[in-house]
């Protein structure tokens, strides 16, 4: 997404933890599935590159078996806009 990643801040760390508790629970077949569609709605309008790159993480997956749920794929999105966003304003 063209931004520089802090690998020491804490909102890399979140990001990274969020993505280890998805492959858990992709593992254990124990995805979120819960999607709300105002919720849903508000991401793809405040955050569409975020929500862009998370569409395309779910490609990637899906393309070696696994299936993400729309809630999911919203929580990788918050994820995506909150470490990309705070690294934009750090940059600037």
């Amino acid at each position: 997404m063209g931004v520089a990643l802090d690998a020491e801040s804490m909102n890399v760390a979140r990001f990274v933890t969020h993505l280890r508790y998805l492959f858990v629970r992709l593992d254990a077949d124990a995805l979120f599935d819960d999607p709300s569609a105002e919720l849903l709605s508000g991401i793809r309008a405040s955050h569409p590159a975020a929500y862009a790159c998370a569409q395309r993480v779910r490609y990637l997956l899906e393309m070696g078996g696994a299936r993400l749920t729309e809630d999911e794929v919203l929580y990788l999105a918050l994820h995506v806009a909150r470490v990309t966003t705070r690294a934009e304003t750090r940059t600037e």
